[in-house]
């Protein structure tokens, strides 16, 4: 009779948790990505000038969008080179791993068009949760489009 094979771990998974920026958890290695998370990680690598990126190009800059016209600034804004995603509307925040945002100086959430005030603290809360800070140093930063959208 033959005995059955040992479980093991998937290959890397281990290497995959000791890479994690401070303050990710494991559950959220499951959660999809917001969108052009992809474009967020290659413009911090890369040598590109982005708006927003310090003079010695050290410090990068990324906008995080809110709110029903959300996807029409985040295309418009990414096509004009800045490190920008968005919580699509009718999502929820908790259902995106924003760690693609982790270690970042500056993070600015920029409302556009409605969005209900218990959509843009949850999304805060989640920024918070990867190691965002608020009071200790300008990582987040609240900025609202217009007057009264």
């Amino acid at each position: 009779m033959l005995a059955a094979p040992e479980r093991r771990k998937p290959a890397g998974l281990d290497g995959a948790f000791s890479k994690l920026s401070r303050g990710v958890t494991p559950g959220q290695l499951y959660r999809k990505n917001p969108p052009y998370a992809r474009s967020i990680m290659q413009g911090r690598r890369s040598a590109n000038r982005w708006i927003g990126t310090s003079a010695n190009g050290r410090n990068h800059t990324a906008w995080v969008l809110v709110g029903s016209d959300a996807w029409t600034v985040a295309k418009d804004w990414h096509n004009r080179n800045r490190l920008v995603t968005l919580l699509p509307p009718d999502e929820s925040a908790k259902g995106f791993n924003w760690a693609c945002l982790s270690g970042l100086e500056t993070v600015l959430l920029h409302r556009c068009g409605h969005c209900e005030g218990a959509v843009a603290m949850e999304l805060i809360k989640q920024l918070l949760i990867i190691g965002l800070k608020v009071l200790e140093h300008p990582s987040l930063i609240l900025h609202e489009r217009g007057g009264n959208e």
